[in-house]
């Protein structure tokens, strides 16, 4: 379409697209873990959690279950071995910098923030390989998916990875 040949035309697209995806993903960011894989969540927070209780240290990651049941082997410790922890590290020094929010709600915002990075690439990657058009309508439709909007504020690593 020929409007979007105009780059503030394009840009304005883009940044209001960027904004609802941003908006629609704070609806609740403070609600308890209680969703589809809740487990998982806990586990992922705990870890963060737990740089903030016992200092932060990533090759070392800890959460709250001291069982043998993953391994076989003893856990007095509670370390988790799993992916590299950068994700619980950022939703950490988020809290650690403004104590006011929750674990919770720091670790959602590296997912929101996340997610709103990856539409935006997203965006400007369709728009270079394709036409203008392709691209808002790219992210667009990215930013209001129910299940991207759900993936897109769990408190998982998988989003900030992608």
């Amino acid at each position: 379409m020929k409007f979007l040949e105009n780059k503030s035309v394009y840009w304005g697209a883009t940044v209001l697209i960027l904004v609802l995806a941003f908006v629609v993903r704070l609806w609740r960011i403070d609600a308890p873990l209680a969703d589809w894989h809740s487990w998982r969540q806990s586990d992922t927070a705990a870890v963060a959690r737990n740089f903030i209780k016992f200092g932060f240290d990533p090759l070392r990651p800890r959460y709250d279950d001291l069982s043998n049941i993953q391994s076989g082997k003893d856990n007095p410790n509670g370390y988790r071995m799993v992916e590299f922890p950068l994700y619980q590290l950022l939703g950490g020094g988020i809290v650690k910098l403004i104590p006011q929010l929750s674990i919770e709600v720091g670790l959602r915002l590296v997912t929101v923030f996340s997610v709103v990075a990856t539409i935006g690439l997203l965006m400007v990657l369709t728009t270079t390989l394709v036409d203008p058009l392709t691209g808002i309508l790219t992210g667009l439709v990215y930013a209001v998916l129910p299940y991207s909007i759900y993936f897109g504020r769990v408190i998982l690593p998988e989003p900030f990875a992608v």
